[in-house]
C-alpha cells in the first residue's frame, strides 16, 4: 500500500457460485399461410344475415368471401314452344349412338361445310349434352332412393325420365305462356308510362316559309353578314376586280 500498488484480495471460498443465466428461446413468428382462418363464433352467427352469400375466405387477411348468384339464377324463365322443339331434336339426336350420330352429321350439308375445328366443336357439345342428361337422371333416380339399377335400368331410365321431362315442360309452356306474356306486357306499359311522362317534349319542327304566289318572284334571302373595318354590313362578297 506504502508504493501506492492495489492488491487484489483473493475470493472468498464460501461463496455460492453464481450460476449463468439461462439462454433467452428466441420464438420464432410461424409463417403466414393461406390457409382459412377459424372464425370466431359471432361472426360465424351473422354470415347468413343477408341470405347465403357470404362464406369463409381462403385468405388469412380476408377470412369472408362474398358469393352472389347469377341475377338469372332466381329469375322465372318460360320457354317458348320453339324452344322446346330444338330441344327436343338435341334429345333426340343425344340419343343416339356414336355411329348414327356420325351418319346424321354426314347427311347434314351444313356439317360438311365446316372446318375441322368446328365440327370437333361440336362433337364435343354433343358428348357434353350426353353427360348432363346422364348425370342428371343418375341424380333423378338416386334422389328417388333407385340405388340398385343395372346399367340397362339406367338407360331406360335416363330415356323415360327425359321424355316425360320434355312433354311436361311442353305442357305448362303451353298454360303459362299467355299469362306470363300478358304480365309482363303489363309491366311494361307501367313503366312506359311513368317514364315516358317524365321525358320533356319534342321540341316542334320550324315552320316552313310560304310558298310565293302566281306572279310574284320569291323574296330574296338575306345576304350574309360581311366585316368591313368596324362596321358589320349585309354587303356580298367582294368580287375579283379587274387591275387598272
Amino acid at each position: 500500500m506504502g508504493c501506492g500498488a492495489v492488491w487484489a484480495a483473493p475470493p472468498s471460498t464460501n461463496a455460492a457460485p453464481v450460476k449463468p443465466p439461462a439462454p433467452v428461446m428466441a420464438t420464432a413468428k410461424p409463417p403466414a399461410t393461406n390457409a382459412p382462418s377459424a372464425l370466431s363464433p359471432a361472426m360465424q352467427n351473422t354470415l347468413g344475415r343477408y341470405g347465403n352469400i357470404v362464406t369463409p375466405g381462403d385468405q388469412v387477411a380476408y377470412p369472408l368471401r362474398l358469393r352472389l348468384p347469377l341475377p338469372n339464377e332466381a329469375e322465372v324463365h318460360i320457354p317458348k314452344l320453339d324452344d322446346l322443339t330444338k330441344r327436343a331434336k338435341i334429345e333426340a339426336l343425344a340419343n343416339l349412338s356414336d355411329d348414327d350420330i356420325r351418319k346424321q352429321l354426314a347427311a347434314w350439308p351444313a356439317y360438311g361445310k365446316m372446318s375441322l375445328h368446328d365440327q370437333g366443336m361440336m362433337l364435343q357439345r354433343i358428348q357434353d349434352f350426353r353427360d348432363y342428361h346422364l348425370r342428371v337422371a343418375m341424380q333423378k333416380a338416386h334422389d328417388m332412393g333407385l340405388l340398385t339399377l343395372t346399367p340397362a335400368q339406367q338407360a331406360k331410365f335416363e330415356k323415360q325420365y327425359w321424355d316425360q321431362r320434355l312433354k311436361l315442360d311442353e305442357d305448362l309452356a303451353k298454360q303459362f305462356q299467355p299469362i306470363y306474356q300478358a304480365r309482363e306486357q303489363t309491366m311494361n306499359d307501367q313503366l312506359f308510362r311513368e317514364f315516358s311522362s317524365a321525358m320533356p317534349a319534342p321540341a316542334p319542327p320550324a315552320p316552313k316559309p310560304p310558298a310565293p304566289k302566281p306572279g310574284h318572284p320569291a323574296p330574296a334571302s338575306a345576304q350574309p353578314l360581311a366585316y368591313t373595318g368596324g362596321a358589320t354590313t349585309n354587303a356580298a362578297p367582294p368580287m375579283t376586280q379587274a387591275p387598272h
